[in-house]
């Protein structure tokens, strides 16, 4: 079918990055792979990368869709290379997605039937962990279950039937460009701003259902950072920036009922201490030993299984989060990729 012009569903794929070059041809290859049969372009905005993420981008064919390549000429953060890249962007979505996660075919095709319905303004998609595998000298992903990714997923589609999901994927979201609205500075969870700034001007933000595959950082040092910030960026957003929203009427369900669910979220680490607390009290009330049975085998089992490991480790670090961000006002929620740094 003829890649032609048709004005509802064209799209500009926005790919910020800062020091991708390791990944930005994969990304670019992936994009140009996608199958999809209405106007589609590709534009790379580097942030004023000191590695050879510009060059190596620019040597990229821009086939079967058009690829444009620009630099900005000082760094301005994450939010500042979307800006440049929109202000150039001719499609009537812009999807914004990063340089290290991959699409399957389809999946653009099926992110924007939504649009079709005049109300939803954001689509996001979900995200399915997966580990790099080499196999006869080519790099194969493997999907890898992750609990807390697997219920999250989960929520997200509960939220978009429901009414609109505050939880957008900076990794994969398409949205609407003549709602006006781009991420803005100094908000650390660009994603989760725009899409409450999308919901509250009357628009749905919803999943599509489709997945985008998300390599997991090889060091479990860079995930640990990984999800701290973004947790401290997430709590930022929903306890500072969009607290108007808290039982907002205006907002239907999503201020009565889902934004109060989303936020009891970052207290869950601390409730659900309590509650573990609450529960060996309890047995040790009735019987000592059944107290001590107790936590013994939930320390074997958070030993030695996986899965509930890494649940209780993501809960502590965002319980971590939660604390610094109240108790230590001087807390960054920022890094070196966000922060703006202009010549001199």
């Amino acid at each position: 079918m003829d890649k032609g012009l048709t004005e509802g569903r064209s799209v500009s794929i926005i790919i910020p990055c800062y020091n991708e070059e390791a990944v930005i041809k994969g990304k670019i290859k992936n994009c140009m792979e996608l199958s999809y049969d209405h106007l589609l372009e590709i534009i790379v905005a580097d942030d004023f990368s000191t590695d050879g993420t510009f060059e190596a981008a620019r040597q990229c064919p821009g086939n079967p869709y058009p690829l444009t390549v620009v630099k900005n000429v000082y760094k301005k953060g994450k939010t500042g290379a979307i800006r440049t890249a929109a202000e150039l962007a001719k499609g009537k979505l812009l999807c914004i997605t990063d340089a290290d996660n991959l699409f399957e075919s389809d999946m653009l095709t099926n992110s924007v039937i939504p649009f079709d319905d005049p109300r939803v303004g954001i689509v996001t998609g979900l995200r399915q962990v997966v580990r790099r595998s080499s196999r006869e000298g080519a790099t194969e992903f493997v999907p890898k279950f992750n609990l807390y990714h697997a219920v999250r997923n989960l929520t997200i589609r509960f939220y978009s039937w429901l009414d609109s999901t505050p939880c957008v994927h900076g990794s994969f979201m398409i949205f609407r460009k003549n709602l006006g609205i781009l991420p803005r500075d100094g908000i650390r969870a660009d994603d989760c701003d725009l899409g409450i700034q999308i919901r509250k001007k009357g628009f749905r933000c919803i999943s599509s259902g489709t997945y985008f595959l998300s390599p997991e950082l090889e060091s479990s040092d860079e995930r640990n950072k990984q999800w701290y910030r973004q947790s401290l960026g997430n709590i930022q957003c929903f306890f500072d920036v969009h607290r108007d929203a808290l039982f907002n009427p205006k907002l239907g369900l999503f201020g009565l009922f889902i934004y109060p669910l989303e936020m009891s979220f970052f207290l869950h680490p601390f409730i659900l201490g309590l509650s573990l607390l609450g529960v060996f009290i309890y047995l040790s009330y009735k019987e000592f030993y059944l107290g001590i049975i107790f936590m013994f085998g939930l320390g074997v089992a958070v030993l030695l299984i996986k899965p509930i490991r890494d649940y209780f480790h993501k809960n502590y670090i965002l319980g971590k989060a939660t604390w610094d961000f109240y108790m230590k006002p001087d807390t960054s929620i920022t890094d070196s990729w966000i922060t703006p740094k202009r010549p001199g």
